[in-house]
């Protein structure tokens, strides 16, 4: 005699391949999720150590500080969207990988900066260029500090963003200092 299955057995096998269905399509929607988030976090990361590795460039060769400290106390010059009254200038070399401090000529005016848009970037004040070193896709934030008690040619340069996927908020930040060979920070 040839038996099959009856209805109520099809209806439990349908009900726990539904159910174990679902389970995988949660698990990879949440992998899925997470594998996103951590690449808007790993893209942020890389643009901050860009823009750090930028500013520590360029800076290392700056032959005239335009956006001084004052002495003696310690200030932060802080830059976000719509709000930076203070951009960092300076004049450093047009090629910073061949440095020749007593020639003027080799010198553009850069300035660092939050522009209307949200995005940090170096600007090329002379020519106007911009290099975006910071998407505005990560609300960053740039501030220049310099503390009391530092030698007159450090400055700590401090970069936040938020790194945002599917509901999930990743804030980062990197600080670093910055050493000035040619000039100083503070005003004299």
């Amino acid at each position: 005699m040839k038996r099959g299955f009856t209805l109520i057995e099809l209806i439990i096998s349908m009900s726990v391949l539904t159910i174990i269905m679902a389970g995988v399509f949660m698990a990879s929607f949440a992998l899925s999720k997470s594998t996103s988030s951590q690449i808007q976090e790993a893209q942020l990361n890389m643009q901050i150590q860009y823009a750090l590795d930028n500013i520590k460039l360029h800076c290392m060769s700056a032959a005239q500080v335009y956006s001084t400290f004052p002495a003696g106390t310690t200030t932060t010059y802080p830059c976000t969207l719509g709000n930076c009254p203070h951009p960092f200038s300076f004049s450093g070399e047009i090629n910073p990988y061949s440095v020749t401090p007593s020639i003027p000529s080799s010198y553009m005016q850069y300035s660092y900066t939050v522009d209307g848009q949200g995005n940090i970037v170096l600007q090329n004040t002379v020519t106007g260029a911009n290099e975006i070193l910071v998407g505005y896709q990560f609300n960053p934030t740039l501030s220049f500090t310099y503390e009391q008690g530092f030698e007159p040619n450090v400055l700590l340069i401090t970069i936040s963003g938020t790194a945002q996927e599917g509901g999930l908020v990743m804030p980062v930040s990197e600080t670093r200092a910055v050493r000035f060979w040619f000039t100083s920070v503070v005003a004299t």
